[in-house]
C-alpha cells in the first residue's frame, strides 16, 4: 500500500502499530446504500478497535466523517463502474481514512488545493438525488479533520483526527 509521506508523518507511528482495513462497495443510485455502506462494515471494526462509541454526538461525527467523503463519491464520481475504496488506518493515538473513487475530481490540483486549505469553493453539481450537492458536507469536514490530504498522483482524499481532537475520543 503505497501512503504518501505527508500521511505518514502525520500517523507518527510505527505502521506495524496501524490496523489498516480496507473496504471496497459497489456504488449506489440509493443514499441508503452509502449510510449501510459506514454504519454496517466501516463503524463495527472502528468499535472493535477503539472502545466502543457510546457518545451519541461522538458517533454522529465518526459517521459524519466517513460517510459525506464516501456520500461524495458515490453519486459525484465520474467513474459509476469503479467500486469505491475506502481504507482505515486505526492507532492508539489517531483515526486516518482515505477515499478513492475512480474518478478524476481528486487528480485535480484546484481540488487539491481547496480541500487542503479548506476553502470551501463552491461546486456545482448534478445530484442524482434531491437535495445533494451545494457544499455543505465539506465545511464539516474542514472543520473538524486534524489532516486533510489530497494525493493527486493515486486520486485519494485522506482525512484523520488524533486523540486530542476531543470530538472523537
Amino acid at each position: 500500500m503505497n501512503i504518501p509521506n505527508e500521511v505518514l508523518e502525520f500517523i507518527d507511528v510505527p505502521l506495524e502499530n496501524v490496523v489498516i482495513k480496507e473496504f471496497s462497495f459497489k456504488k449506489s443510485k440509493d443514499i441508503d446504500d452509502v449510510v449501510e455502506m459506514v454504519m454496517d462494515a466501516i463503524l463495527p471494526k472502528i468499535n472493535e478497535f477503539y472502545e466502543p462509541i457510546e457518545s451519541r454526538y461522538r458517533f454522529q461525527n465518526i459517521y459524519k466523517m466517513l460517510a459525506e467523503p464516501m456520500k461524495n463519491a458515490n453519486f459525484y464520481s465520474s467513474n459509476d463502474s469503479h467500486p469505491l475504496n475506502v481504507n482505515i488506518f486505526m492507532y492508539s493515538t489517531g483515526f486516518v481514512s482515505s477515499l478513492c473513487d475512480g474518478g478524476i475530481y481528486f487528480t485535480n490540483p484546484e481540488v487539491k488545493k481547496s480541500w487542503e486549505s479548506r476553502k470551501n469553493n463552491f461546486e456545482s453539481f448534478t445530484p442524482r438525488i434531491k437535495g445533494l450537492g451545494g457544499g455543505c458536507g465539506k465545511i464539516f469536514i474542514f472543520e473538524l479533520m486534524d489532516i486533510i490530504f489530497v494525493d493527486n498522483e493515486n486520486n485519494k482524499l485522506y482525512t484523520g483526527i488524533t486523540t486530542k481532537n476531543k470530538t472523537f475520543f
